[in-house]
């Protein structure tokens, strides 16, 4: 389901595809730390991380 780009200020967006996920800042900056101990700190290994979670293969 589709939702509008942004409703609250204590909000984020997350898209995938077609899809938009509205999620509270304080659990999307939870999540994000928790990543970046668990991939590393580098925009590169980030996307990369979640590339893997998503289960795609970049060519």
């Amino acid at each position: 389901m589709l939702t509008k780009k942004k409703t609250k200020d204590t909000e984020t967006i997350i898209i995938v595809g077609p899809y938009r996920i509205p999620v509270s800042c304080e659990s999307f900056k939870a999540w994000e730390a928790a990543l970046m101990v668990e991939a590393g700190f580098t925009d590169k290994e980030i996307r990369a991380e979640i590339l893997r979670r998503l289960v795609y293969e970049r060519d």
